[in-house]
């Protein structure tokens, strides 16, 4: 892969330019999907162990007055800790990011761990939008 200096001469960037700037990519990633259900994805389904921890990742804007809510959480799971937000890594006003929820599998059981999008203040007005992850747990 060459990269270019443009100007007067294209002249191939020198490797200890380009290799740091490309570590440095490689170690911030986009936000992650660690048993991620998208947005109004429904029958998909994360498979864990009992005692295992996983992560359920929600995209989401709170500058908008939108944050993701527990809607229905199974009795064989158990929250750890908790939502917390990390802002994109391009920041700005009006950014978005990921709402994060960490939980432990406590008991074998199958169920579905749900979720809704709303404005807190807003009592009689349906989610904008609902995601669903389909959990089974094993011993």
């Amino acid at each position: 892969m060459n990269l270019f200096l443009r100007g007067k001469s294209m002249r191939p960037l020198p490797l200890f330019f380009t290799l740091p700037f490309m570590l440095f990519l490689a170690a911030f990633p986009p936000a992650g999907h660690i048993g991620q259900p998208c947005a109004g994805e429904t029958d998909s389904v994360l498979k864990v162990t009992v005692g295992q921890a996983f992560e359920i990742r929600l995209p989401g804007n709170p500058s908008t007055g939108f944050i993701w809510v527990i809607e229905h959480l199974p009795r064989f799971l158990e929250q750890l800790g908790e939502r917390e937000y990390l802002p994109d890594r391009i920041s700005g006003v009006g950014a978005g990011g990921v709402h994060v929820w960490r939980f432990r599998a406590r008991v074998a059981g199958e169920d579905e761990l749900r979720f809704a999008y709303r404005r807190l203040w807003e009592k009689d007005v349906p989610p904008a939008e609902r995601a669903a992850r389909r959990i089974v747990v094993k011993e």
